[in-house]
């Protein structure tokens, strides 16, 4: 193999493993969960200068440019619109987001383990039954913060159910 083609080899592998997850966050939002999901996207994105009196946490789902689902919470509706759980170990830990809209409750997961599989998505409930799910086609997104993240914001940090941890 000629020194060019292995170098053309070495940059599509670097990008490839390199390249943050599609995301519907504006540009003064940071990412703070994103995948994508049989062509649709699922984002959590946080306003830039969230604080005490701007910015919102929002939770969109879609493609770029038909966002399907939109659910903001300002940093005073912070604890009463969302729920957050998070939980770590040695080898993982296991971050969720929840809201309610009706009777549907939908949790945003994020659970990363080293001697098996994560999981990514978001559940939707009814009733206290999941009616559906949507899985990360990648069980790792890469993002530019994490869910994990957001007990840095002034969210309560919940006991997590572990709904989306496999093997428990």
């Amino acid at each position: 193999m000629s020194k060019l083609a292995v170098v053309f080899a070495i940059l599509f592998f670097a990008a490839e493993t390199f390249a943050y997850e599609p995301a519907l966050c504006g540009k003064l939002e940071s990412v703070y969960f994103s995948c994508s999901t049989k062509g649709k996207v699922i984002s959590v994105c946080l306003t830039n200068e969230f604080g005490p009196d701007t910015g919102e946490l929002t939770y969109r789902y879609g493609v770029v440019g038909d966002v399907e689902l939109e659910y903001s919470a300002s940093h005073g509706d912070l604890n009463s619109k969302y729920g957050y759980a998070f939980s770590s170990y040695a080898k993982g830990n296991i971050s969720e987001l929840s809201f309610s809209i009706g009777k549907y409750v939908y949790t945003i997961h994020s659970d990363n383990h080293v001697f098996r599989a994560s999981t990514a998505g978001v559940f939707v409930e009814k009733d206290s039954k999941v009616v559906a799910y949507k899985q990360c086609d990648n069980p790792r997104p890469k993002n530019q913060n994490s869910l994990a993240d957001l007990r840095k914001v002034g969210i309560v940090i919940g006991t997590p159910r572990g709904i989306g941890t496999e093997g428990d």
